[in-house]
């Protein structure tokens, strides 16, 4: 992986901003990224899907990067927001970043904005049909209150405790919850399936790598991220 060579400069710019700017709506407009693809227009809503990169050469864009999606622009003066778990690579030019974790920009060449947020949750109320399946029609949720994980850091065995309702698995096979672990290179290590009505989940990466990782937890109706750390 590329080492992280972001400025102490670049950081001092940072600015710490409201829900609202954080929380984008996911417009109907949205061009679909669904493989590794590489764009030379500009003046689009471009949707990322988990696991798939984009390559933008010029242009104006405004970039949604859901986790494990890779963004490497290279110029333009896109926008561009990067939830915990994606990962965005800037040669030049002159972006706009809302991001969360300074472990996911790789690098910021060029003369960036760089936006500090809290968190990121995308707003999915019109984003397009058969867009990034596993996130359209749903809501995100803050962490706080919703998902508790124990310990964190830990040392390969973490406790996930749900207590969010829309989270807990039902007797109805549609709204089952799903839990996925990605390391920071977008990658999933490990998924499994709540029972119904269950609300804690162990999960083992003591056969992983020491680092940052990322849960992904998705139900019918929420899907929510959090971060956690694995120290042995």
């Amino acid at each position: 992986m590329k080492k992280i060579i972001l400025s102490l400069f670049v950081l001092a710019l940072a600015h710490q901003f409201t829900v609202a700017q954080c929380n984008p709506a996911i417009p109907n407009s949205a061009y679909v990224i669904s493989s590794t693809q590489a764009i030379g227009f500009g003046g689009s809503n471009l949707w990322v899907c988990s696991g798939d990169t984009l390559t933008t050469n010029g242009g104006s864009n405004t970039v949604f990067l859901e986790i494990g999606a890779f963004l490497y622009a290279n110029g333009g003066s896109n926008y561009v927001y990067v939830p915990i778990g994606a990962k965005i690579d800037l040669s030049s030019g002159s972006n706009t970043i809302y991001y969360v974790d300074t472990t996911d920009i790789i690098s910021a060449g060029g003369a960036p904005i760089i936006n500090k947020c809290a968190s990121i949750a995308y707003d999915y109320t019109n984003a397009p049909a058969g867009g990034c399946t596993f996130t359209t029609g749903m809501a995100h949720v803050n962490v706080e209150n919703t998902v508790s994980v124990y310990p964190n850091p830990g040392k390969g065995i973490f406790t996930i405790t749900l207590r969010h309702p829309e989270l807990v698995s039902s007797a109805v096979a549609e709204q089952t919850t799903i839990i996925e672990i990605y390391n920071v290179l977008g990658e999933k290590v490990t998924f499994g399936m709540l029972k119904p009505v269950q609300h804690d989940y162990e999960v083992d990466l003591s056969n992983q790598p020491n680092g940052v990782y990322i849960i992904k937890i998705s139900s019918a109706k929420e899907v929510i991220t959090q971060k956690i750390i694995l120290e042995k």
